[in-house]
């Protein structure tokens, strides 16, 4: 039994209250009875990204979901972005190149697209970009030996830390600039019909990953003998 007319304003209170609060879950509940389930294409689950000068290579598969049209590929921190289209039939994967990016870490986030503006869940993918910088660090394979046995020229090289490649550069005895190029591992190499009497260089070549699409290069040095 209720004392007072307090006690009785108390109770009146605590069930206007109780009954707005039901109400407004109501409210809540009711959005999402009536809001249509979100609807989205299949996200994209076969791709790879290959790293090189200032530009990337996306190689994406053929999509399982017939709905997909094209990929959408967001890079500089979501701030730009590029729109493909899919691989054509008789084509194993689709190749997409992004180039003038800046050195270092990007970020790219793949997002399958197709009509009435459906669209994936975004598929991440981290790659490093190469230039100026990597390259300025890149240092030459140290020669052990060098000696010319009249126009034979055999060049022995020391071990080798990641390099690619070497390319020598001479000129033959009919006046040709030759380009030499000859890819690890080896321990020296052995070049014919060189003229002694013009300058000899070469430079290493690195491949900074398995997957790069592109080569960078030491400094040329001349050869002394």
């Amino acid at each position: 039994m209720l004392r007072n007319k307090g006690d009785i304003f108390s109770v009146i209170a605590a069930l206007i209250v109780m009954i707005t609060s039901c109400s407004e879950m109501d409210d809540n509940y009711e959005q999402f009875i009536d809001s249509e389930p979100t609807v989205y294409l299949h996200k994209v689950d076969s791709a790879r990204v290959r790293s090189g000068r200032n530009r990337v290579q996306f190689e994406i598969l053929p999509n399982i979901d017939k709905r997909v049209e094209g990929y959408r590929i967001f890079y500089n921190f979501g701030e730009d972005s590029i729109d493909t289209s899919i691989p054509g039939a008789d084509e194993e994967s689709l190749a997409v190149i992004i180039d003038e990016l800046d050195e270092g870490i990007q970020t790219f986030e793949v997002v399958s697209i197709g009509e009435k503006e459906l669209r994936s869940l975004p598929a991440e993918f981290i790659s490093s970009i190469y230039g100026e910088i990597y390259e300025s660090r890149l240092s030459n394979r140290f020669i052990k030996s060098k000696e010319f046995n009249e126009n034979e020229l055999e060049i022995g090289w020391g071990d080798t830390h990641g390099e690619y490649a070497i390319e020598i550069m001479y000129t033959d005895l009919n006046g040709e600039k030759i380009t030499y190029k000859q890819e690890t591992p080896f321990e020296e190499s052995i070049l014919e019909n060189v003229n002694k009497d013009k300058p000899v260089s070469y430079r290493t070549v690195y491949k900074p990953n398995e997957l790069a699409v592109d080569l960078f290069y030491a400094d040329e040095i001349v050869l002394s003998f």
